[in-house]
């Protein structure tokens, strides 16, 4: 049996929820892990809950893979108390909060999309900043167009966003790593916008690029470890 705090499991499950509505989760000694990509193989996410940040952990004999169908749990954890008591009984996800009993079946892990790897694990790090300031500047872009450009030069990491008249440039750190290469990437907001909201509350959020290459986004929160990847919009030229 595993025991979790809610917010716990949800960070877990709003994770996945960005790039996909289900997922197939590898559970092991150290922890809950799955690697997911979503349908237009733009985006990809890893999200590792480890044993550590759960109130109990089993010992496994050996670990295992299920198919989390994830919008519903979502939901029903929300309306639970604040610590969950969880079992796997064949294909059955059973969610328990001393009032509430939850039963999920859980999905064939043969219908869902394999396991991609994670790309461009060895990026250069451009800059490390707290998620409420990432979360900022990508909202604020927002309000002039879908499409922006993140930039390094120097010291600094900067979202440069262009609309059909307005064009606006926000500052996320003038702190950047000097030693890494400047970088010029081309991003739709739409995937970025929910990567920044999901890492909000991270102390610390590490941001990864170099020039026309995938943007690597990395932050913990709630103890649950949190990884998306965005590849480039590549503009076609006239």
């Amino acid at each position: 049996m595993f025991v979790v705090k809610r917010d716990t499991i949800l960070t877990f499950l709003d994770g996945i929820s960005v790039c996909s509505p289900d997922a197939r989760v590898f559970i092991r000694d150290d922890g809950l892990e799955t690697i997911h990509v979503d349908t237009a193989n733009v985006a990809v996410a890893r999200i590792y809950l480890p044993a550590d940040s759960f109130v109990e952990y089993p010992e496994l004999e050996e670990g295992m893979i299920i198919g989390l169908n994830v919008d519903p749990l979502k939901k029903m954890v929300k309306a639970m108390g604040e610590e969950l008591k969880i079992t796997i009984e064949g294909i059955h996800l059973l969610v328990n909060d001393g009032t509430i009993k939850f039963d999920s079946r859980m999905l064939d892990v043969n219908a869902i999309r394999r396991t991609p790897p994670m790309p461009d694990g060895n990026l250069p790090e451009c800059a490390r900043v707290s998620g409420e300031i990432l979360n900022k500047a990508v909202t604020v872009s927002g309000l002039v167009g879908d499409i922006v450009t993140l930039k390094k030069t120097g010291n600094v990491l900067a979202l440069l966003a262009e609309g059909a008249l307005d064009t606006v440039t926000i500052p996320i750190t003038y702190d950047a790593k000097k030693d890494s290469p400047d970088a010029l990437s081309l991003f739709s907001l739409e995937f970025l916008k929910s990567f920044a909201k999901q890492v909000k509350d991270s102390s610390e959020v590490v941001i990864s690029n170099t020039t026309d290459s995938v943007v690597r986004i990395d932050g913990i929160v709630n103890g649950v470890n949190i990884t998306y990847a965005l590849a480039p919009r590549i503009e076609a030229e006239e």
